[in-house]
C-alpha cells in the first residue's frame, strides 16, 4: 500500500510513483497502467496459481515432484539506511497479510551495490527483490538505458550494465534508441510516452514513491535553490558562486518557488 506507506512515513509528502518518470518532467506520461492496492485481488490471483494458506497463514503449494513449498521472498536493501529499512518492514507486513513471508537479507551499501552482488542476480547472488533508489536528469529521462536489453549483466558481457532484473523488450529499446537521436522535443515526446507505457506494462521494477529531498536554509541566504533535476540531491545549485548572505552584499537572482519546477537555467 504505497499511499499508506508515504502517509505513515513521509506525511504524504512523497507522492506514489506509477511510472519511472517524475511528474515534473516534461515527458511525464500520466496515462500508464496503475497498480493500486487491492489485497483481495492479490489473494484471488495467488489462489488461481495454486497457493493455499498453510498452518501458520503463509501460503504454500505442492510442486510436481511432491514437495510442499512456502511462498517466501528474499528482500534486499542497504543495511543501516533507516528510511529504507522502515519501508522494507512496512512492505513485508503488507505481504504477510496476503500470506507471503519475507526473508530480509540486507547488507551494507558497499556490499550490495558491488558488481559481484547486484549485477549477478542471474547467478543467484540475490533471488527476490532489491529495493534501492535512482536519480536522473532531464536528458537521461529516468535513466532509460537502465532497461535496455544490452544492459542486462551476463557472463557474456562480464556482468556489465545495470538492467539487473533482466527485462528485455525490443519495442522499448527501439523507442529509446530513436528518442535519444531526436532533436525535436515534440517528436520525442510520444516515444518517451510509449516507453513509460511499456515500462508500466512489463514492470521490470515497481516504483514506490518519488523521493523528496528536504533542504533547510536560514533567512538571508540567497540563491541556494534546488529543483527536481539537480542530480537528485539539490546541491550545489547551477551557479554556486551566487550563493551568499544578503547582509554581505549577495544579490538574489533566483527564487526557490519559481526555480522548483524549472528544468534548466
Amino acid at each position: 500500500d504505497r499511499q499508506a506507506l508515504t502517509d505513515a512515513l513521509f506525511e504524504g509528502l512523497q507522492p506514489v510513483a506509477h511510472t519511472n518518470v517524475p511528474p515534473a518532467h516534461p515527458f511525464f506520461n500520466p496515462d500508464v497502467v496503475q497498480y493500486n492496492f487491492d489485497p483481495e485481488r492479490a489473494a484471488e490471483l495467488l489462489a488461481e496459481l495454486g497457493w493455499t494458506p498453510g498452518p501458520d497463514g503463509i501460503l504454500q503449494r505442492t510442486t510436481e515432484d511432491g514437495r510442499t513449498v512456502r511462498f517466501e521472498i528474499e528482500f534486499v536493501t542497504t543495511a543501516g539506511n533507516a528510511v529504507r529499512e522502515r519501508q522494507q518492514l512496512f512492505i513485508a507486513e503488507d505481504w504477510r497479510r496476503v500470506g507471503i513471508a519475507t526473508r530480509i537479507n540486507n547488507a551494507p551499501a558497499g556490499t550490495v551495490f558491488a558488481s559481484a552482488y547486484i549485477n549477478r542476480a542471474s547467478e543467484g547472488s540475490w533471488t527476490g527483490v532489491f529495493m534501492h533508489a535512482w536519480v536522473s536528469s532531464p536528458a537521461a529521462i529516468a535513466n532509460a538505458a537502465l532497461y535496455i536489453c544490452t544492459a542486462i549483466p551476463t557472463a557474456d558481457n562480464a556482468f556489465a550494465g545495470q538492467n539487473t532484473g533482466g527485462w528485455c523488450n525490443p519495442e522499448y529499446d527501439a523507442a529509446r534508441n530513436q528518442a535519444i537521436r531526436e532533436f525535436d522535443l515534440e517528436a520525442a515526446r510520444p516515444l518517451y510516452w510509449r516507453m513509460q507505457e511499456l515500462f508500466a506494462e512489463g514492470l521490470p521494477a515497481l516504483p514506490l514513491i518519488f523521493r523528496s529531498t528536504p533542504l533547510v536554509t536560514r533567512v538571508g541566504l540567497v540563491n541556494f535553490v534546488s529543483n527536481t533535476f539537480n542530480n537528485g540531491f539539490g546541491y550545489p545549485p547551477p551557479e554556486p558562486w551566487l550563493v551568499g548572505w544578503a547582509a554581505r552584499g549577495a544579490v538574489q537572482v533566483y527564487d526557490q518557488a519559481d526555480f522548483a519546477t524549472r528544468l534548466v537555467r
